[in-house]
Formats: C-alpha cells, sequence, structure tokens
C-alpha cells in the first residue's frame, strides 16, 4: 500500500485485485512457497525474461533443503501413461502428428525437425528440434507432447504449432544528437518466394535518411550454411577535426552492396566470407583551408566472425559479444572534381590519401559480468588498424561517440563521433553499471585509447599517441528502445560533452 502513491499506481494493481485475492488462498495450500526477489520488474519487464528467470533459480535453490525435507507422495500413476522424462533414456518415435499448420508445409516440418518414425531420441535431441523449429521464424508457438496409442501402445511424437504470419510491417521512431531525428518503417517477410528464404526493406525518414535491404536464404533445413545479400544506402553530414577543433563539415553519401557465405561456428557463433562493392561521395558543405570533392569506389572481400551471448542488446547484465573482422580493399577508383589546400590545386597524395589496395582488420570485445546484485561490470576492447596505405579520412576508423552504429567505427568516452580520424587505434575501457529499478540504470564508465601508431614503429610512440576519457550516464529500458541521457569529458578536449540518445539507432 505504501508504494501506490500516484492515480496511476492505483489504476495499475486495480486489475491484479483479483488475482491477489487468490493468491492468498493458493498460497494457505502449498507445502512450500518460494517467493524470488523481484524488486525492480513490473509485470511490463518484458525484456528482462531471462534475468527473472534466473531470481527464480536463484530463490529455488536456497529451497533446497526443504524441498529434501518434504515427505515423499506415492501418486497413483497409469505406467501405460507415464513418458520418462531423464535425460539420459532414449525413446523410439513411432510416428508424428503435426497439427495447427495452413500455409506451412508439413514436409517442411518433417525436415526442419530431422525427426523420423523408427527414430531414437533424447530430451536433448527434442530439445534441438524444437530450437530450430522456432528458428526458422514460422511460429510464434510450439507445443510438443509425448503420448501412448490406446490401441497400439506405439508412442507418438504430436507438434501444436501456431503460425506467424507470412509479412509484417513495424515502425519506430529514434533520436540522437549526432543524426538527429527519424521515423523507421520496416517491412519483412518470412517467406520470401521460397521456404528458407527470408527478406526485409528498412527506410529512414529524417534529417540523415537511410535505406536498407536484406534477403537471407538457407541452403539447408537446419539453418546452419546460408547465403546472404545485403544493401544500404545513406547519406551522412560529419565534420573534420583538427586537434579536437572543427574545421570543417562534409556531406557524405554511401551505397554497399555485399554478398556473403555464412555458416555456424557454435551455437552463438557464426563466420562469414564476403564479396562487397561500396561507393563513397563526399563533398564539403563549408569551406575550409583543405577542399576536397568528388566519390571513390572499390571492392572489397573480407572474413568476420561474430559470438553474441549478450542477455539483451539493451543494457545487458551478462554475456560477451565479439566481432573479428578482416578486409582486403581493392580497385579503388578515386575521382575527385575539386583538390585545394589552402586555396591552391592539390593532389590526393599530398593530402595523405594513397587510395590503392590495402587491408584493414577491425576487432570488438565486450563482456558483461553480474559482480553482485544489480551491479553490472562492463569491459570493451576495440582494434583497428590499416594495412599497406595510407588512406587519410575517406578510409580512416571514426573515434569517437558512445552508440555503435557506424561504419568503421570505435567508439570513445569524451569524443563525439568523427572527432579523431586515424589509421591505427587500440582502445580499452571498464564501467559499472547500477540497476537503480523499474528499467532504470546508471553507469560510470572509463577509457584509455593508443592512436597514430605503426606496429613495425613502435619506437615512436610518445605520449601524444595517448588519450583518455570517461561518461556518466542515466538509461531507460522502454517500449520505445533504450533512452539515454549521458555526459562525458576528455582532458584532450577539455570540455564535457552532453547526448541523448532515443530508440535504436538505424
Amino acid at each position: 500500500a505504501e508504494e501506490l502513491v500516484t492515480p496511476i499506481d492505483i489504476i495499475y494493481q486495480m486489475g491484479f485485485y483479483s488475482d491477489a485475492r487468490s493468491f492468498v488462498r493458493n498460497r494457505e495450500a502449498t507445502d512450500l512457497f518460494i517467493e524470488p526477489d523481484l524488486e525492480g520488474y513490473t509485470a511490463a519487464s518484458f525484456f528482462h525474461t531471462s534475468d527473472i528467470i534466473e531470481r527464480g533459480k536463484a530463490a529455488a535453490r536456497k529451497a533446497v533443503p526443504a524441498l529434501i525435507a518434504l515427505p515423499s507422495r506415492k501418486l497413483p500413476v497409469d505406467e501405460k501413461e507415464r513418458i520418462p522424462e531423464r535425460e539420459d533414456i532414449k525413446l523410439v518415435i513411432d510416428s508424428l502428428a503435426l497439427m495447427g499448420l495452413y500455409d506451412v508445409r508439413p514436409w517442411f516440418v518433417r525436415n526442419t525437425i530431422n525427426i523420423s518414425p523408427g527414430d531414437t531420441i533424447t530430451a536433448a535431441t527434442l530439445t534441438s528440434a524444437i530450437n530450430r523449429l522456432y528458428a526458422t521464424n514460422y511460429f510464434d508457438r510450439v507445443h510438443y507432447q509425448l503420448k501412448r496409442s490406446e490401441d497400439t501402445g506405439y508412442l507418438i511424437l504430436e507438434l501444436d504449432m501456431a503460425e506467424r504470419p507470412v509479412a509484417n510491417l513495424s515502425a519506430a521512431i529514434h533520436f540522437n544528437s549526432f543524426t538527429g531525428a527519424g521515423i523507421t518503417g520496416r517491412l519483412g517477410t518470412n517467406r520470401f518466394f521460397l521456404y528458407n528464404a527470408h527478406a526485409s526493406a528498412t527506410v529512414l525518414l529524417g534529417e540523415q535518411p537511410a535505406i536498407r535491404s536484406n534477403a537471407v536464404y538457407f541452403t539447408n533445413d537446419r539453418r546452419n550454411i546460408w547465403l546472404q545479400w545485403k544493401n544500404k544506402a545513406r547519406r551522412l553530414n560529419f565534420p573534420l577535426y583538427e586537434n579536437f577543433e572543427t574545421v570543417s563539415e562534409y556531406r557524405q553519401g554511401i551505397i554497399r552492396s555485399e554478398l556473403s557465405f555464412n555458416w555456424l561456428t557454435g551455437q552463438n557463433s557464426f563466420a562469414s566470407a564476403g564479396m562487397a562493392y561500396f561507393y563513397q561521395s563526399l563533398s564539403p558543405t563549408m569551406r575550409s583551408p583543405i577542399h576536397l570533392e568528388g566519390h571513390n569506389t572499390a571492392l572489397e572481400s573480407n572474413l568476420q566472425w561474430k559470438y553474441h551471448t549478450l542477455n539483451s542488446n539493451s543494457f545487458p547484465h551478462r554475456g560477451q559479444r565479439i566481432q573479428l573482422r578482416g578486409s582486403f580493399i581493392f580497385n579503388q577508383s578515386p575521382s575527385f572534381k575539386e583538390i585545394t589546400m589552402n586555396g591552391e590545386e592539390t593532389t590526393p597524395e599530398e593530402m595523405g590519401l594513397y587510395l590503392q589496395n590495402f587491408i584493414q582488420a577491425q576487432l570488438l570485445y565486450e563482456n558483461y559480468i553480474t559482480i553482485r546484485d544489480r551491479v553490472t561490470q562492463i569491459s570493451r576492447v576495440q582494434f583497428g588498424y590499416n594495412f599497406l596505405r595510407e588512406q587519410g579520412f575517406v578510409n580512416s576508423f571514426n573515434v569517437g561517440g558512445t552508440n555503435l552504429f557506424l561504419d568503421k567505427q570505435v567508439t570513445f568516452a569524451g569524443l563525439n563521433e568523427y572527432e579523431l580520424l586515424t589509421e591505427s587505434v587500440i582502445a580499452g575501457g571498464i564501467g559499472y553499471r547500477y540497476h537503480i529499478g523499474r528499467n532504470l540504470y546508471a553507469t560510470l564508465f572509463g577509457n584509455a585509447a593508443l592512436f597514430d601508431f605503426k606496429l613495425d614503429m613502435p619506437e615512436e610512440i610518445s605520449r601524444e599517441n595517448f588519450m583518455f576519457g570517461g561518461a556518466a550516464s542515466i538509461g531507460y529500458d522502454g517500449l520505445l528502445g533504450p533512452v539515454e541521457l549521458s555526459f562525458s569529458y576528455s582532458p584532450e578536449t577539455d570540455r564535457v560533452i552532453g547526448y541523448i540518445n532515443v530508440g535504436w539507432a538505424f
């Protein structure tokens, strides 16, 4: 009662009034009542189910002695109907019964679960089969049941499925201090002419518009190998800095098309080999000592590996994210109609642009550990390096910002996006996040970076190649996505940067 302080609180609780009364009666009928600590969560905490389950497990573990002490009871069980549930017991499936299918064909379900009459299965086999059905993105619900036939005694595997719509349309809003405001619309289908084929198209309407499409074809029903075709076009304004002071601003147009071959390397990881074409245009929106206008095209072949076990994409409490990528960029074809420095015509080479073949390597590592109740430790390492050629600001790494959503970006608390463009960078940071309650979080994060270094000349590294920074932020995980307000500082810039992010970045 002491928590009901507003009319909204009272209205919210009225919906659960009858449930609360029956709960009292049900509790009296139990031998043992286990109540997990759910402080900070509500009935609307849909994005924290895994954390709530973990709290339930923790409460149950504490109650194990009391559970063991309960008197054993002999319940009447018809042995003919009893199905063993121990994971080490093997069962022979005599027949399959598939229910709830309308658009999805039975042969597709049978091929996906890979269980046929006469097969011997275990609990792990069955769990894996159901997970594969969910992974097709064709079903909202899959219920299974093992039953004995009354006539023959055969074991029947029943699957009752609720299909998802073939197509879906969604929309979202987004705002951050760098890209401004935008509205995103997405149209997707889980059956793009063929089974095992997905496709989607997403459009961002706003101050800096963008569009992307994605088509995926799985080569087998186990969905461990797939082909993917991704396309992206974007218009973006970004500033150029010199000694962390703005000297110019450019409008950048990007078109990228990539075809890749992908395969699972584990339950939470996959590898990819791809070939891409990209087009990049540059035009200054304000006059400056350095003036460059034109475009560049290139081809890229790449290998990458991704690993993801984060329990949530916004404010995670545990898990890891690893992204490792190596690219060979070749056939660069720059075409600049105007290049001037201090009002005089010059060449790309004199500006530090050697747009020829080069190799690029990039790494992202994040680790989240719950070190105590409500406190999460965050560790992050990022690395980027251009081999063989100096690429200038055209193909350099963009260091700055606190949200990772730009190409070749290395986030750094204390700098704005694009505040540092460099051929080489390694950044590391550590932080702590406190779950205040009701989806509210407070985070402190500090980081350091080494930049503009050469791996073959470590003796040239000096204090000028290092920088430091930190940020404090308050965030809320709501139905619109993450909402975060942060303030960051770096001694190199000697200024406090305020940053706002609402929703998911495009």
